[in-house]
């Protein structure tokens, strides 16, 4: 018996004609990147703005963008980018083994990862996405540190 399909219009497959079907996991993937994109933008250019009589690395500039508190506009983009990723997470035609892996070393989302106290949502969808891709162990790092062995 086939599976019922989904009520939400946003996440059934679209049929258009003498196109392929699309399922809508890369789009919602892509908003999550655009969005995020958005974030470390207006972050990166605020901070720039304030340190602009400073001469500053990239590390500090980045580091203090991270220590202000994000504006209304930057909730509601951070509830977007949970909102797509979690689309993504829960679409079975997704082409990802385990998405968490995928989302936590994607450097798109590399401001809410910097600013886990800033960005709740963002990290509390990755810990429960974790939880569920890694259900009885803890997920291995994204990336190992340079030099780092692996075990055998």
């Amino acid at each position: 018996m086939a599976a019922a399909p989904p009520t939400e219009a946003r996440d059934r497959v679209r049929r258009l004609p003498g196109l392929r079907q699309t399922a809508s996991w890369q789009a919602a993937y892509n908003t999550a990147c655009l969005y995020a994109a958005l974030i470390s933008e207006r972050r990166a250019s605020a901070t720039t703005a304030t340190t602009a009589t400073t001469v500053t690395t990239v590390t500090s500039v980045t580091s203090a963008a991270w220590e202000t508190s994000p504006s209304a506009q930057e909730r509601d983009w951070e509830d977007r980018v949970v909102l797509s990723l979690e689309r993504v997470a829960a679409n079975p035609h997704a082409e990802m083994r385990r998405p968490f892996d995928v989302i936590a070393s994607d450097p798109d989302f590399g401001a809410f990862r910097a600013a886990p106290t800033e960005f709740h949502a963002f990290a509390q969808f990755l810990s429960d996405q974790r939880r569920k891709d890694y259900p009885t162990q803890t997920a291995p790092d994204p990336e190992p540190a340079l030099g780092a062995e692996r075990p055998i």
